[in-house]
């Protein structure tokens, strides 16, 4: 941590955020931990059904507006593999347009002994595992 209470680059590289429209695209993302250029909402829905649920989810008049939180996901997509925390937030600007943040943390420093270790995808077959 800096003196400027901004933090370091090697903290900034365990978070992704990225936003996503009502259809499912993305509109922006740091691309920190994964590149988001070629994912788009059809190869969400194809390749990502749990996203996909997530984010029809949020497009429901739920009452409830507090963030959905999915610990411990055994990730893939292309050549980058973790372990992350996922947190899924709607937002609704001033003219109505709901948009999803999908925030992603990377754990991997907590399952270092773990992420090389394919008996722990058997053992964890109830956590959402999502690869591309």
């Amino acid at each position: 941590m800096r003196s400027n209470n901004y933090l370091s680059q090697d903290e900034n590289e365990k978070c992704q955020c990225i936003t996503l429209d009502e259809t499912g695209n993305i509109m922006g993302s740091c691309d920190t931990l994964f590149e988001t250029n070629r994912i788009t909402s059809t190869v969400i829905k194809k390749e990502f059904p749990f996203l996909w649920g997530i984010i029809s989810y949020l497009k429901g008049d739920h009452q409830n507006a507090d963030p959905l939180f999915f610990p411990e996901v055994d990730f893939q997509i292309n050549e980058y593999r973790s372990i992350c925390d996922f947190t899924f937030m709607k937002t609704i600007d001033a003219r109505g347009i709901q948009r999803f943040i999908w925030m992603i943390y990377d754990n991997s420093i907590h399952y270092k002994y773990l992420m090389g270790n394919d008996s722990f995808l058997k053992r964890k077959k109830s956590k959402p595992r999502l690869m591309l």
